[in-house]
């Protein structure tokens, strides 16, 4: 049974075992709110599916085209146990006390070389445990390593050398319950700019009931807050992802206003076939106002499953 929190893979103790999945995360956007990127790490794909592991980037940039590459990564090159992120014995991605270095080549025209210096603790609810399943026992893992961080580096978007500044957010999924097993859908979004981040999450379980955790950033302090992303999410299982949404959504007793549709799409996977079920996908780049102030770039990010 899986029940250690750490940062490095888990897949010696998942491996083998029905549904084990596991992926790293990260989140950036640039402080001029003109770039949304994502890097993930994956031992599986998101589901545990695909056992095969690999890294992605996605890009939004204003005015262009979304941009997604991947490319495999030899089995064990996400180092396993440990307390940090080591990927390819710290030339590809290496994490330390103080933030993570990415530095990735994809092809001689698309790369990323970017350091992440983190602004807070980490987070972790409780035992880390988002939801389990009562009768096997086993369980869905979530922690984030970076609530906060700023970031600079270097992007090359199609051999163009495009410098990249702002904040940035790195958590770790894993576990042997994936999200088809025990979740209808759930809906994530991170918005933050250099004084403050809001994070949160909303996930509906498959017998019922409504999962939250939602944390505010500021002064270097994590503290967990009130919100509720289930509206947003409802409407978006029901469908219309074709559509422009916009979310009012109450925030440590502040609103926060923003809103996602197709031209913020950075990733888009519709009704897609994943086998024993249908899902829905998409990662969009938003603005958020909190109050009425000034916006502050974010990510909302929704998996919605269909059996």
């Amino acid at each position: 049974m899986l029940t250690e929190v750490y940062n490095g893979s888990h897949r010696h103790e998942w491996e083998g075992k029905k549904g084990g999945y596991e992926w790293w995360y990260v989140d950036a956007r640039t402080a001029d709110g003109n770039i949304g990127l994502n890097v993930t790490v994956h031992e599986t794909d998101p589901f545990g599916l695909d056992k095969g592991p690999y890294v992605s980037m996605s890009v939004l940039e204003a005015g262009r085209d979304p941009m997604y590459v991947k490319m495999p990564l030899e089995k064990g090159a996400i180092q396993t146990g440990g307390e940090h992120l080591v990927v390819g014995g710290g030339e590809l991605i290496r994490e330390t006390e103080d933030g993570l270095f990415i530095g990735l080549a994809f092809s001689p025209e698309m790369t990323v070389n970017l350091r992440m210096e983190r602004l807070s603790p980490q987070y972790v609810h409780g035992d880390g445990v988002v939801y389990s399943d009562p009768q096997s026992g086993r369980k869905a893992f979530w922690i984030v390593r970076v609530p906060h961080g700023k970031f600079s580096g270097e992007l090359k978007l199609n051999g163009r050398p495009v410098p990249i500044q702002g904040t940035a957010y790195f958590d770790h999924n894993w576990g042997d319950c994936p999200i088809q097993d025990g979740l209808d859908g759930w809906i994530w979004g991170r918005f933050g700019n250099g004084e403050m981040a809001v994070v949160m999450i909303s996930a509906l379980g498959v017998m019922g009931g409504t999962i939250q955790r939602s944390i505010m950033v500021a002064d270097g302090q994590v503290k967990e807050i009130e919100s509720d992303l289930s509206p947003l999410l409802a409407t978006l299982l029901a469908g219309g992802l074709n559509e422009q949404r916009d979310a009012l959504v109450k925030v440590d007793g502040r609103v926060l206003k923003f809103g996602v549709g197709p031209r913020q799409a950075m990733r888009s996977r519709l009704d897609e076939n994943a086998g024993a079920f249908r899902f829905d996908y998409c990662r969009w780049v938003t603005e958020a106002s909190l109050d009425g102030n000034p916006p502050i770039p974010g990510v909302v990010e929704f998996t919605g499953i269909k059996r």
